[in-house]
């Protein structure tokens, strides 16, 4: 079941994706790509790879500044998305040049006077893109600095303290300030993704591309990360 159902999402999103307008992380190209080169990692297939390998391509030339500082439809989302891509050794962009270009255009996002708080738009995701830009590393990648992370992590002392993931990204901020090196963690990426059941019949409806709202890429995500959890060495595409 499972196994035909991802075959047949694989196939929709190689059609339908070269429709789609939107580079985004969760809405869009950069999140196709990310479950292609999961695929190809499962499926060993040079097709999966050269079709993710044209996505990004395609997104890397359609980066402007016109494009919103955001982590789910945005720049940020897309600087993750490579961030991502090059911590499991996926692509190898050199001396991530790529990433610190666009991260100068995240400082340019006022995070003192900012008011959205959301993960989808604001100071959450911005703090868990850094957090991750900053993981498994000993030192904080330019263009951020401490001064930088120090003003980030103020900010978060003004939100809801009795959330936990928000006490979660400023224990990680503090501990990057401080010279430790972090974990990267997934966690919150595979949380944004809705776990609610989808109908067997999916592909007779109006559905998302995309991760979102049951998306066939994020189910499709869902269908590839069980199968890493489960460890199915033996899993046949």
């Amino acid at each position: 079941m499972k196994s035909n159902l991802l075959k047949r999402i694989t196939q929709h999103l190689i059609i339908y994706s070269a429709l789609l307008d939107n580079i985004g992380l969760m809405n869009g190209k950069m999140g196709i790509a990310l479950f292609f080169y999961h695929l190809n990692k499962v499926s060993k297939d040079k097709n999966h790879l050269a079709f993710a390998n044209k996505l990004i391509n395609d997104i890397t030339s359609k980066l402007d500044y016109k494009i919103p500082r955001t982590f789910f439809d945005g720049l940020i989302g897309i600087s993750w998305g490579i961030d991502h891509l090059i911590k499991s050794d996926f692509v190898l962009f050199e001396d991530d040049e790529i990433l610190s270009e666009l991260d100068k255009i995240l400082l340019e996002v006022n995070v003192v006077t900012l008011m959205d708080e959301s993960f989808s738009t604001g100071i959450r995701g911005i703090a868990y893109y850094v957090i991750s830009r900053c993981s498994n590393k000993r030192e904080i990648p330019k263009p951020f600095n401490r001064e930088y992370i120090n003003v980030l992590y103020d900010r978060l002392r003004q939100m809801d303290q009795r959330e936990a993931f928000v006490v979660h990204l400023q224990s990680h901020l503090r501990h990057i300030v401080s010279g430790h090196i972090v974990e990267y963690d997934l966690n919150p990426f595979y949380k944004i993704i809705d776990n609610d059941p989808y109908d067997a019949n999916l592909f007779n409806q109006n559905r998302n591309i995309g991760i979102l709202n049951n998306g066939y890429t994020g189910i499709a995500l869902r269908i590839l990360r069980n199968m890493e959890l489960k460890n199915e060495k033996n899993y046949s595409y």
